[in-house]
C-alpha cells in the first residue's frame, strides 16, 4: 500500500534522528575508541543551547545562519527541531520505544496537562541567568548539555570497562580492532548529579512521555512561543476524524485531546506519529496565519472513556511557576555574587577561557572539551570554583598535564566559552603560574639530585641552578610559565608537591618560550 505523506515524514524523521543521535555519541565517546579522532565542532554548535550562547558572543557567520534557519523553520512549521535534531528528545523517544517493546510501559489514552505557565516561568529564569552572566540554569536544563554529561559520565565508563574486559578476555593480538582504553576515575559528586537527572528523566518518560520537553526544557519553551504563531499547523479534519483515539495513543507529547478533537500545537514536536497511524486521514496541515480559529463543538461518544487529566493549567502549576520565578529571583543574584568572588586558591581553567566570569556565563557543561582532551587533564568541577561554578571544566594536574602543542579543547567548544586557539597562541597563553616550595623539594630535603620539573618544562620557566655540594635546585620564571602543569604532574613529592601551578581568575600572556639546554639528571631511581 502506498505510504501517506505523514508516514513518509515519520520515516524521514526517524532516520534523521538516528543519524543525529549516532553522531552525538561519536562526538562524545568516539575519540578514545578511534572512531573519529578529529570530529569538527560545527555539529555541536548547531544545537540550540550552545548556538544561543555562541550567538551572544559572536553574532555572525555560521552561528547566525544556523540560528536563522531554526527560527525560520519553526515560524513556518512548528517545532521540527525538537523532533529531528535534539539528541535528548530523540533519546527520550528511543527510551519510550524500548520500554514499550519490553512491556514496561503502556500507551495511555489521555492527554497531559499543558503546564504552559511553568515552562515559560522556567524560560524566564534561564533568560534572567544568561542576562546576569550566570549560565547555571541553562547548564542544568539545556538538552544538549544533559546529553553530553550522560554520555561522558555515565555511558562511557561502562563502555570502556566492557571494551577492556573484552581485550583482556581475547588476549593480545586476537582481534586487531580491539585495544585497551585508558580508564579515568569519575568525579563522583558530578557523576551523582548526572545520574540523578537521568533517573528522573527516565521516570518521566516511563510515566508521561516527553513531558520534560514541554515543561522544563528552555529550548522547547522558546520554540513553543514561536510555534504559536507558525504559518502552518496540524489540525483535526472534523469530517474525517472517526474518534478512534489512535492519534492520542501514539502522541509522545500528550498534546492531543481526542474528546474535543483539539491539538495543542505549541507542545507538538512534529513527530508525525498521530497522523501516520490514523487510518482515516483525520489530521492534516492547515495554514493559520491571520486565520480565525475554528472552535469545534465537543464530541464525546458514549463508548469513549472520560479523560482523567485536564488540559487547563489550574492553581498548582500557577503556584509552581510562581515558586520557580521566586527561586530564580533569589538564587541568580546570589550565584552572580559568588562568581564575582572566586575562591582564594583558584582552579586552572582550560586554555581559551579568558576569565572566570566569561567561562561561567558561556559554558553549559556539555563536557565536549573533557572528552576531546587527549591527556584527560580536563575534569568536571564540583565546588572547586565555588557555588557559582558547579560542573564547569577545570584542569587536574594530579591526573595529567596540558599538552603544550594541543588545542583540542578550545577548538571543539560549541558555545565559544573557550576561544579557539592556534598552536602559536597556545604557546603564550598563560592559564596559571608556577610556584616552587624549597622546603618540600627532594634536593633540599633528601640531598639528592632530581631536576624532573626542569626537564619536562617546555618553555624554560623552570631551570636548574647550582645550589651546594654539587647539587642544583629549581629556579622559576613566572613570565615564561604558561601553566601547562608538566612540572607539577611529574614532581615525585607526595602528598604536597614541591612545585605547583596556581590558577588565574583571568588568563594572561606569557613571554615566548626560550630554548634551554637539556638538563643532565643523575639516576637516583626516579622514573623520569
Amino acid at each position: 500500500m502506498k505510504k501517506t505523506f505523514f508516514q513518509r515524514w515519520r520515516s524521514f524523521r526517524i532516520w534523521i534522528g538516528a543519524a543525529v543521535l549516532l553522531s552525538t555519541v561519536i562526538i562524545f565517546i568516539g575519540r578514545d575508541f578511534g572512531w573519529m579522532p578529529h570530529w569538527p565542532s560545527w555539529p555541536a554548535s548547531g544545537q540550540a543551547g550552545p548556538m544561543v550562547l555562541r550567538f551572544l558572543g559572536h553574532p555572525a557567520g555560521l552561528t547566525a545562519v544556523a540560528a536563522g534557519i531554526v527560527i525560520l523553520v519553526t515560524l513556518l512549521f512548528g517545532r521540527v527541531y525538537c523532533a529531528m535534531f535534539c539528541p535528548l528528545g530523540i533519546g527520550q523517544d528511543l527510551l519510550g520505544w524500548i520500554l514499550q517493546k519490553l512491556r514496561l510501559r503502556k500507551r495511555e489514552s489521555r492527554p497531559l496537562p499543558s503546564l504552559r505557565v511553568v515552562r515559560y516561568a522556567v524560560l524566564m529564569v534561564v533568560i534572567g541567568g544568561v542576562a546576569l552572566g550566570v549560565a547555571l540554569p541553562l547548564l542544568l536544563l539545556d538538552p544538549y548539555a544533559i546529553t553530553g554529561r550522560t554520555l561522558s559520565l555515565l555511558f562511557k565508563p561502562g563502555l570502556v570497562a566492557g571494551n577492556n574486559l573484552a581485550v583482556q578476555t581475547a588476549g593480545d593480538g586476537r582481534f586487531s580492532a580491539l585495544f585497551p582504553v585508558a580508564y579515568v576515575l569519575p568525579v563522583w559528586g558530578v557523576t551523582a548529579v548526572a545520574a540523578g537527572m537521568l533517573l528522573l528523566l527516565a521516570l518521566a518518560v516511563w510515566r508521561w512521555g516527553r513531558i520534560y520537553c514541554n515543561s522544563l526544557c528552555p529550548v522547547g519553551a522558546f520554540l513553543s512561543l514561536l510555534s504559536r504563531i507558525s504559518w502552518y499547523k496540524l489540525e483535526f479534519a472534523p469530517t474525517a476524524c472517526k474518534h478512534c483515539r489512535q492519534c492520542l495513543n501514539h502522541c509522545n507529547a500528550g498534546c492531543i485531546d481526542a474528546a474535543t478533537r483539539t491539538l495543542d500545537f505549541d507542545r507538538c514536536v512534529l513527530c508525525g506519529n498521530c497522523a501516520a497511524f490514523c487510518k482515516f486521514n483525520g489530521l492534516h496541515w492547515t495554514r493559520r496565519y491571520f486565520r480565525p480559529r475554528l472552535d469545534l463543538p465537543e464530541r464525546r461518544p458514549e463508548n469513549s472513556p472520560a479523560e482523567t487529566v485536564p488540559i487547563s493549567p489550574g492553581r498548582r502549576q500557577f503556584l509552581a511557576a510562581a515558586g520557580t520565578v521566586a527561586a530564580g529571583t533569589v538564587l541568580l543574584p546570589s550565584l552572580h555574587f559568588q562568581q564575582q568572588k572566586p575562591p582564594a586558591e583558584f582552579p586552572i581553567m582550560p586554555p581559551g577561557a579568558g576569565d572566570f566570569d566569561r567561562l561561567a556565563a558561556a559554558c553549559v557543561g556539555c563536557y565536549l572539551c573533557v572528552e576531546n582532551c587527549p591527556s584527560k587533564v580536563i575534569r568536571p568541577a564540583l565546588l572547586q570554583y565555588g557555588a557559582g561554578g558547579i560542573m564547569l571544566p577545570h584542569l587536574d594536574f594530579g591526573a595529567s598535564k596540558c599538552e603544550f602543542d594541543c588545542t583540542a579543547c578550545s577548538n571543539t567548544c560549541p558555545t565559544g566559552a573557550l576561544r579557539p586557539l592556534t598552536v602559536a597562541q597556545k604557546h603564550v597563553t598563560q592559564i596559571g603560574r608556577v610556584k616552587y616550595f624549597a622546603d618540600r623539594c627532594v634536593v633540599t630535603q633528601c640531598q639528592a639530585d632530581c631536576g624532573a620539573c626542569a626537564e619536562h618544562c617546555p618553555t624554560g620557566a623552570v631551570v636548574m641552578k647550582p645550589w651546594k655540594d654539587g647539587l642544583r635546585i629549581p629556579v622559576t620564571d613566572v613570565s615564561l610559565c604558561v601553566g601547562c602543569g608538566a612540572c607539577e604532574h611529574v614532581c615525585p613529592v607526595r602528598p604536597l608537591r614541591s612545585i605547583v601551578v596556581e590558577g588565574l581568575s583571568r588568563q594572561g600572556q606569557a613571554k615566548p618560550p626560550v630554548q634551554t639546554a637539556p638538563v643532565q639528571v643523575k639516576d637516583n631511581g626516579f622514573p623520569f
